[in-house]
């Protein structure tokens, strides 16, 4: 399968999914929000590939990320796939097979980041 960046040529920074407070955070049943990776991969995209900051350096503030909204609070035996949590500020890479055309997240802090690398297609 090819893989493919958001990039023509070099660029200023990724391309944004989301930014800031989304949804809720709960360690048990946080309230995930939908978020469309159609304006940054196409159609033919299977996977995409980005990055999940919290810049935070707060108590309280947490975001996490999922490929769907079946995935409960990190203290569950059902957590967000990717997850970071203040005190840990800083970013992490994820890979998500696409299951629609939305993937899940919420965001606690304004300081909250989603961003696209890129994707793979299933050509």
């Amino acid at each position: 399968f090819p893989s493919h960046d958001n990039f023509e040529s070099n660029v200023a920074s990724l391309p944004i999914l989301s930014s800031g407070v989304l949804g809720s955070y709960s360690t048990t049943s946080p309230t995930y929000v939908a978020i469309s990776t159609s304006n940054v991969v196409p159609p033919t995209a299977s996977k995409i590939t980005g990055v999940l900051s919290n810049a935070s350096t707060g108590t309280t503030s947490s975001v996490g990320l999922a490929p769907n909204s079946n995935y409960s609070g990190i203290g569950t035996s059902n957590p967000p796939l990717i997850h970071a949590i203040s005190g840990n500020a800083g970013s992490r890479v994820f890979t998500f097979v696409l299951e629609t055309s939305n993937i899940y997240a919420y965001s606690s802090t304004s300081a909250g980041l989603i961003q696209c690398l890129g994707w793979e297609d299933n050509l």
